[in-house]
């Protein structure tokens, strides 16, 4: 299921004419937030921290479309969602007709934005006119020469909105916000514990996971298991019991989480030590010392503890 990141919209403000270099003394009009969030400064007004940490390029904190009454203004980026992961989502970024000299940023909350270059820090991301990179928010590094940013990854399973501007330079202005644009990350992945299949089931298929088992003190090839499964238990607690431990293992290296029988399968191991397995050898166990073991791995393999049965 996804969820709307409320308190991540960023559909706070009109966006601005991507070739439109801005007017100076103005400023955007706020757009309705149909999240509510709270009001959030305009992208120009949010200073950028190089990595550095020293100022950037206007010696300022970015003032903002028409913040610099008289400068002219860079045209606003254009954003468009290219695609993401459970914890990431990469957009391009465009310029416009005034291309983005210095770089530009990106925000996607009211506390996460990020800066990608700027005039005097890394010179990948300054943009010729109509000229177009892609970044992926949510996988940045701080070892990422002429990044910075204030969020890691994304949260999975979420819709967020985006909104980019053009980083001022010494004598451009910052652009107002580009069009917000919303992207989803995908959903979030269920925890994995496997699931298990019966004693049975490892006896009559192929494909096993693995080509041999220890059982006990020795390792028994898969061909050894195979024939140790289609052996009758007869009364003998050593057959009964490794029928259970051998399935439960197989259910292990199928991908089960094992935490429901951790110690039962040191027991198991213990108990049986260095007799071998009908037919392949003679060992034996009475019945009423193996049956506890078994019986527990046994509720393991069918689903009753555990991760459960495998429904098919």
């Amino acid at each position: 299921m996804r969820t709307t990141a409320a308190v991540l919209a960023v559909l706070l403000f009109g966006c601005g004419d991507n070739n439109v270099p801005g007017t100076p003394g103005t400023e955007p009009t706020p757009s309705p937030d149909p999240y509510d969030v709270p009001p959030m400064q305009h992208p120009g007004d949010i200073p950028f921290v190089p990595p550095d940490g020293g100022l950037p390029p206007d010696g300022g904190g970015g003032g903002g479309s028409g913040s610099d009454a008289g400068m002219t203004c860079l045209a606003a980026p254009n954003l468009r969602f290219v695609g993401s992961t459970a914890t990431s989502v990469t957009l391009e970024v465009c310029a416009g007709d005034t291309g983005l000299p210095a770089g530009f940023s990106v925000l996607w909350s009211t506390v996460c934005g990020a800066g990608f270059g700027e005039e005097h820090f890394d010179s990948r991301f300054a943009l010729a006119a109509q000229a177009c990179t892609n970044v992926t928010i949510g996988r940045l590094f701080d070892e990422d020469p002429g990044v910075a940013y204030t969020c890691d990854e994304l949260a999975c399973g979420t819709e967020y909105a985006f909104q980019a501007y053009g980083n001022p330079t010494a004598i451009l202005c910052a652009s107002d916000p580009s069009c917000d644009v919303r992207g989803s990350t995908l959903a979030c992945e269920p925890v994995n514990d496997g699931c298990t299949l019966t004693q049975g089931y490892w006896k009559n298929h192929d494909g096993w996971p693995v080509t041999e088992l220890a059982i006990g003190a020795r390792t028994y090839s898969a061909a050894e298991l195979l024939a140790a499964f289609k052996t009758p238990a007869r009364g003998n607690g050593l057959v009964i019991l490794e029928h259970q431990l051998a399935a439960a293992r197989l259910n292990i290296a199928n991908g089960a989480n094992p935490a429901a029988v951790v110690d039962t399968l040191t027991a198991a191991d213990a108990l049986i030590g260095s007799a071998v397995v009908p037919p392949i050898g003679d060992g034996y166990l009475a019945p009423a010392v193996a049956s506890p073991l078994a019986d527990t791995l046994a509720s393991f393999n069918e689903g009753k503890i555990g991760p459960g049965h495998c429904d098919f």
